[in-house]
């Protein structure tokens, strides 16, 4: 799935070529997208507080859940797909059952707006971020069965970007403008490590599959690699040109992918450390993302295109053409579609490039 600025969501087939549904738009943008865990429903948040459960087989509107969020709205569903967690009134967090549309809880507590929503592996625990510069970064966790705050983390100065687990639900990592990398005992709260070493804020985060590692990168244009049972630095990867903002794993934690502002992605072999592949679009690349197969690379950009690329070889293989700037990409759990957001909904042939809008 892909999302921009157009105000289209488009879904895509990604073994035929197909553009498969073009989902109608309404007062806002689309912004955020998910996927439930069986692929059948597409999540897509706007930017007027909505969030629309679409059919991916027939395109029809499934559900409606309305929040008053702010324009880029944070919105996180959890691992088994019953529960969505999306920014309501900037400093709220609203969570609702997915099969009935119900609210089930209002988190509260937050003195600015919620930039990021991560559940726990167990979906038992919700942890949420926020901050403003030059002030005390807000990290919270919440126990969902009662709807308590649990901890505040406190730590961090400015906004906090990304809050991620770690596969065994025991750590949580943080990134923030204060050019830190930070880890958290979800137990107790107590910070672990402050992991410093970007000279500029840290935007993009990534754990590795068998959460052994980690990846960061940031204003500084740097992304670094760190080993998080020794919770030293690995490795520092150069070359961008300007802010990196988003870093991904492949599913086998063997590559690794980092996409910058400067319109380029690097690819690079983490099993063999070659020098890294670079594939390039023509302005800033925002999202970024392995198929579960690894081999191949989707990239969303400022230049209006979504592409595939051999992961490989740094081959491009497919370009999407878009109506405006891409913000967001997700696949389905089995990787056979694709959905892109620019701002509207349609419906595509990957093989020859048409649209059937």
């Amino acid at each position: 799935a892909s999302a921009g600025s157009d105000r289209v969501v488009r879904l895509w087939d990604v073994l035929t070529g197909e553009l498969k549904s073009e989902f109608p738009t309404h007062g806002g943008a689309p912004f955020g997208l998910d996927f439930s865990p069986d692929g059948t429903t597409l999540f897509a948040g706007y930017t007027d507080g909505t969030v629309n459960m679409w059919d991916t087989s027939t395109g029809e509107l499934k559900a409606q859940i309305q929040t008053r969020g702010t324009n880029s709205p944070a919105l996180g569903l959890s691992h088994d797909g019953k529960t969505l967690a999306v920014e309501d009134e900037g400093n709220t967090v609203t969570v609702w059952d997915v099969a009935t549309q119900t609210k089930r809880l209002t988190l509260t507590g937050h003195k600015s707006t919620v930039r990021c929503i991560a559940f726990a592996p167990d979906d038992r625990m919700l942890a949420t971020s926020a901050g403003l510069l030059f002030r005390k970064g807000e990290v919270k966790l919440w126990d969902l069965d009662t709807g308590r705050e649990t901890t505040a983390l406190e730590g961090h100065v400015g906004e906090v970007y990304k809050v991620a687990f770690a596969p065994d639900g025991k750590t949580l990592v943080t990134s923030a403008s204060d050019a830190t990398v930070r880890l958290w005992d979800v137990a107790t709260g107590q910070e672990k490590v402050s992991l410093t070493g970007h000279s500029h804020e840290v935007h993009g985060l990534a754990l590795s599959p068998d959460g052994a590692s980690l990846a960061s990168a940031g204003a500084d244009m740097v992304v670094k690699l760190w080993d998080i049972s020794t919770r030293k630095q690995i490795a520092t990867l150069g070359g961008h040109e300007d802010t990196v903002r988003f870093v991904a794993y492949s599913p086998d934690g063997n590559a690794l992918a980092s996409a910058s502002e400067d319109g380029a992605v690097r690819l690079y072999d983490l099993s063999k450390k070659l020098s890294p592949t670079v594939i390039e679009h023509q302005n800033e690349i925002r999202p970024v993302c392995f198929f579960p197969s690894g081999e191949v690379v989707i990239t969303g950009s400022f230049d209006k295109t979504v592409k595939l690329w051999d992961a490989a070889t740094g081959r491009q293989l497919a370009s999407l053409a878009h109506s405006r700037f891409v913000h967001a990409l997700a696949l389905t759990p089995d990787g056979r579609k694709l959905v892109t957001t620019d701002g509207k909904v349609r419906v595509w042939h990957l093989g020859n490039g048409r649209s059937e809008e």
